[in-house]
C-alpha cells in the first residue's frame, strides 16, 4: 500500500520562520525583520503563495483520484441512467407503448420512476422446456434457468460437439409478424487462460418449427450469440406447431443452431425469461436531510432513506460563515480541514 504523505503539514507562521531563518545565509547586510520592511513585505506574500500552493497539492481532486485509479487497472464507467429488468405477466396479449412509466416503490416509500424507451409486446404464454443437445446427448435444464436462481447455471453447449443446440418450448404459438422478448442472463466461463473480455462469438442460426420443418425466425439478438446477457427479440412468420422427438417433450419450439466457429468463453445460462422488457431511470431521486453538530466527534445522524442506501452523498458542512461541500463516495472521506464523515450501516438504518 501506498503511503499517505501529508504535503501540507507546514502553516503559514512556520514558512515565515523558515524563510526568515535563511536570511542571514542569503545576505548578511539585511538585518531588519520587520513588517514594515519591504523585504519582509514580499516575504510574507511568498509565504501566502506557498501555504496556498501545498495545499492545493495535498488535496486529491476527482481528477487526481481518477488517475490514480487508473494506475490500479480500475476505469471508471461513464454516468448512465439506472437501468433495470422486469417482466410482465399478463392474462391477455398487450402492447407497452414508449415512455410507460413503471414505479419501484420500498419500504421506505421513495417511489423510484422508470420507463420504456421502445415499444414492447407481451404475450399470455410461458416457457415450458429449456434443452440443450449436444451430438447425441440432450440436457433438460429448464428447473435450474426458469426458477432464477443466482447459484445455479447451467451450460448451453457442450465444448467440442459436432452438434451443437438449444431448444425452447413455449405452452402456446408465438403471435405472426411480431417482436416477442427474451432475456437471457448469462455467466461466461472462461477455458484455460482466456480473458472475460475476449469473448468471440459464434455463428449461430435462430429457427421455429412451422409447416413439417424448421423456418428462419426474424431476431434482434442483442446477446450477441451468447456473448453476453441481454435480450432476444424473435418475429416467427408462420403459424407454428407442435413438435415432439424422442429428445424433445411436445410443445412449440425454436431452437438455436451453431453453424461454425467454436466457443472462446463457455457460456452458462442463468435464467432466462418471456416478457421480459428493459426499464430506464427517468427522474433523479434526491432529498435533503439538515442536522447540526457541535463540532465534536462520534456523533450520529439517522437517516431512514432508502436513497442513502447507495453511499454517494453529498455533505453540506457549515465551516464558519461558509458551507463546504464534501462528498461521500463508497466510503469515507477527510476533508482537507481535517474532518472525517464516515458512512455506515446498522440495524437497518443508514447512520453518518
Amino acid at each position: 500500500m501506498l503511503e499517505n504523505i501529508n504535503l501540507n503539514d507546514k502553516g503559514y507562521n512556520d514558512i515565515i520562520e523558515r524563510a526568515t531563518s535563511l536570511i542571514p545565509i542569503i545576505s548578511k547586510d539585511w538585518t531588519d525583520y520587520n513588517n514594515s520592511d519591504p523585504g519582509i513585505t514580499i516575504l510574507q506574500t511568498l509565504a501566502v503563495l506557498k501555504w496556498a500552493q501545498q495545499s492545493y497539492v495535498n488535496t486529491i481532486n476527482s481528477k487526481v483520484r481518477s488517475n490514480l485509479l487508473k494506475l490500479i487497472g480500475y476505469t471508471q464507467e461513464p454516468v448512465m441512467a439506472p437501468c433495470a429488468v422486469a417482466t410482465v405477466k399478463t392474462p391477455q396479449e398487450q402492447e407497452i407503448r414508449r415512455n410507460t412509466k413503471f414505479y419501484a416503490v420500498s419500504a421506505h416509500k421513495d417511489s423510484l420512476v422508470y420507463e420504456t424507451r421502445e415499444d414492447f409486446y407481451v404475450v399470455n404464454n410461458q416457457i415450458q422446456n429449456v434443452i440443450s443437445v449436444s451430438d447425441d446427448k440432450s440436457y433438460d435444464m429448464t428447473m435450474i434457468v426458469t426458477n432464477g436462481s443466482a447459484n445455479n447455471f447451467a451450460k448451453i453447449f457442450t465444448p467440442d460437439s459436432f452438434r451443437q443446440e438449444l431448444y425452447i418450448s413455449f405452452k402456446n404459438p408465438l403471435p405472426l409478424e411480431t417482436f416477442v422478448s427474451v432475456y437471457f442472463d448469462l455467466e461466461l466461463e472462461a477455458e484455460g487462460d482466456g480473458d472475460f473480455n475476449e469473448a468471440r462469438p459464434c455463428d449461430i442460426v435462430w429457427e421455429y418449427y412451422a409447416d413439417g420443418g424448421w423456418r428462419n425466425l426474424c431476431v434482434q439478438d442483442q446477446t450477441y450469440s451468447f456473448a453476453k446477457s441481454g435480450y432476444l427479440r424473435i418475429k416467427a412468420a408462420k403459424e407454428m406447431q407442435k413438435l415432439k422427438t424422442a429428445d424433445l417433450p411436445e410443445g412449440f419450439y425454436i431452437r438455436a443452431r451453431v453453424v461454425d466457429g467454436s466457443f472462446d468463453v463457455m457460456p452458462k445460462l442463468k435464467r432466462i425469461v418471456l416478457n421480459a422488457i428493459e426499464l430506464f431511470g427517468q427522474d433523479t431521486k434526491a432529498k435533503s436531510i439538515c442536522a447540526r453538530s457541535d463540532g465534536t466527534s462520534e456523533q450520529v445522524i439517522v437517516i431512514n432513506s432508502e436513497l442513502a442506501k447507495n453511499k454517494n452523498m453529498l455533505v453540506l458542512a457549515k465551516e464558519g460563515d461558509e458551507y463546504v461541500e464534501y462528498r461521500l463516495f463508497e466510503g469515507n472521506m477527510a476533508p482537507q480541514t481535517g474532518h472525517y464523515y464516515t458512512v455506515s450501516e446498522q440495524a437497518g438504518k443508514n447512520m453518518y
